[in-house]
């Protein structure tokens, strides 16, 4: 079982993307979620998650004020946001995929199964 969060601060599209986690994927346990960048690095360090759903533009800051509290970091990050310009940014920042908003199941689905792959690593 992967232990994951979700970082993002839109109820609807968090709200969505756990309805899409928990009916269309297996294997997935969620641990909580956050809105803020400070909620977000407490959540992570104290649940000890092994992937991040992680939106780049939050209530407070931005995602990357998140990553830079964890080096090395050992959790996979998956991207889902609506911003196509920080593409780069999060590559550089190591993560597994970057989804665009509105969220694709084929995509999304796509992204939790490379995560897995590279967990089972």
């Amino acid at each position: 079982m992967i232990e994951a969060v979700i970082i993002e601060d839109e109820p609807r599209s968090k709200n969505l993307l756990q309805h899409l986690i928990s009916n269309y994927s297996e294997g997935i346990r969620m641990l909580g979620s956050a809105e803020k960048v400070y909620d977000a690095i407490f959540l992570i360090q104290t649940k000890k998650t092994q992937l991040v759903f992680l939106d780049i533009e939050l209530t407070d800051g931005k995602a990357f004020e998140v990553l830079n509290q964890f080096s090395p970091k050992d959790f996979i990050t998956i991207f889902i946001t609506g911003y196509d310009n920080y593409g780069i940014e999060a590559m550089k920042r190591e993560a597994l995929d970057y989804i665009l908003k509105p969220l694709s199941l084929k995509e999304l689905l796509k992204a939790i199964e490379k995560a897995k792959n590279k967990i089972k690593e």
